[in-house]
């Protein structure tokens, strides 16, 4: 293919150092500055890959060994200056195939790239070969990780057999070398252990929301800035002379960076648009809360100074901040506002329906954080507020607020989705806006081009 002197008005237009005038000449430029540094860029793709799990590892506790400190700050020290080694939580073989699907993932992606400092970058005519392995990695890790949660129970009970073995010796030895040490019977010790170890052990579902397998690919020249009008047109006339091989190759890279960017623009909009709905959420359900725990403290005594402060705060910092005219939190806070526009007294004689209304207000955005799979702190028990709401309390609560009722069955029948997903494809430096409008016109441009 005919290379084409790009134009690079962010690069010096001296010789440079040692350094870039060795670059300039094994690339075959006159000098570092005239080296067509965009049209190599698009030569190729950078990418990220992201594979991961939930720990099948656990740390071995002095407990395990039958040791018991009961000085707590011997057993801090303990604890920050040592490490005992770790206990795994899956049979061999599992533990085994799942961590070299996830490496051969890794080092497949070493081999077909070159490690820069923009990311692992992929050169074209090795894109497809890389991708194709890659999804072929990734339905047999999805497959291990739906292995793993059918037989769960079994791997449990293996894992488990394990570890009796290694309590029943380790209780055996300690019992003969320092029998002080161990009060309780073989069967105590053994049960104690091998429970320790169970419940460490992931669940189903930890596992499930846990397994992570994505590559995301990002044009090289995104990272470094939006080509000119003269690099672009240079990228046209060295495009009209690729080989029907080399255009075969491009047109199956720019599809793939087409759906990624369609997928990292929704990722971004999805995270942000969370955010803005989540956020005034966590600070109602926290002001409730906190108010009611205040409310149960002090008994029948006096509705709190510092409580009706705290939700005329409430009031300003929602109102301010809620542009976007969200109806829910509007009737909210006039229930909290008629709370704040009562006397002293009739806030006294209305206790029992403020606690009403500040518990319902609880269920209602605790609910809905739970929908959107965003943390907040559990409820206090005393609240009387669930930490996980059914459909028949949060539909009594929005009832008590006068809202409308929601059909909780169809939230679950939704497939499931994860911040720590989506962050992986929102992850920009720049945020949604600049990425959108850095892109969107090569992306209409590119679109159009391949109709």
């Amino acid at each position: 293919m005919t290379q084409q002197t790009l134009a690079t008005p962010h690069l010096p237009s001296t010789q440079g150092t040692r350094r870039q005038h060795t670059v300039a000449r094994l690339l075959g430029a006159q000098s570092f500055a005239t080296i067509p540094w965009q049209q190599l860029l698009r030569d190729g793709v950078l990418v990220q890959l992201h594979v991961g799990h939930c720990g099948f590892t656990t740390r071995l506790q002095l407990a395990d060994l039958g040791i018991h400190i009961e000085d707590p700050q011997v057993r801090e020290k303990l604890a920050r200056w040592t490490t005992l080694g770790e206990k795994r939580l899956l049979p061999e073989a599992q533990f085994k195939a799942v961590n070299q699907a996830a490496g051969a993932a890794r080092y497949l992606l070493k081999e077909h790239a070159f490690r820069t400092e923009l990311g692992y970058f992929v050169p074209l005519m090795a894109y497809e070969t890389w991708r194709t392995q890659t999804e072929a990695l990734r339905a047999r890790y999805l497959e291990l990780r739906d292995e793993l949660i059918a037989q769960h129970r079994n791997l449990v009970r293996q894992v488990l057999a394990e570890y009796e073995v290694i309590a029943a010796d380790t209780y055996r030895r300690l019992r003969a070398t320092h029998p002080d040490l161990v009060q309780e019977s073989q069967q105590q010790f053994v049960a104690t252990y091998c429970n320790r170890i169970a419940a460490q052990i992931p669940s189903p579902e930890k596992i499930r929301d846990s397994f992570t397998f994505r590559f995301f690919r990002v044009p090289g020249a995104q990272q470094l800035g939006a080509l000119s009008t003269q690099a672009q047109e240079a990228a046209e006339q060295a495009r009209s002379t690729e080989s029907a091989e080399w255009a075969r190759a491009r047109a199956i890279l720019e599809q793939d960076m087409r759906q990624d960017a369609q997928q990292r623009v929704t990722a971004l909009l999805d995270d942000f648009l969370t955010s803005i709905v989540a956020q005034l959420r966590v600070l109602i359900y926290d002001a409730a809360t906190d108010v009611l725990a205040t409310l149960k403290r002090r008994g029948s005594e006096r509705f709190a100074a510092r409580s009706t402060l705290q939700l005329t705060n409430l009031l300003t910092q929602v109102r301010t901040l809620n542009f976007f005219g969200d109806m829910e939190i509007d009737q909210m806070m006039n229930r909290v506002q008629a709370i704040v526009d009562q006397s002293p007294a009739e806030r006294q004689r209305s206790m029992g329906e403020i606690e009403r209304t500040l518990r319902a207000i609880a269920t209602t955005t605790r609910a809905t954080l739970l929908d959107l799979e965003v943390g907040t702190r559990a409820p206090q028990a005393s609240l009387g507020i669930a930490a996980f709401p059914t459909e028949q309390l949060v539909n009594a609560a929005r009832a008590e607020l006068r809202l409308p009722s929601v059909d909780l069955r169809q939230v679950a029948a939704l497939a499931p989705d994860t911040r720590s997903s989506r962050a992986e494809l929102a992850g920009s430096a720049d945020g949604l806006w600049n990425f959108v409008e850095q892109n969107q016109e090569h992306a209409e441009a590119r679109l159009a081009r391949t109709l």
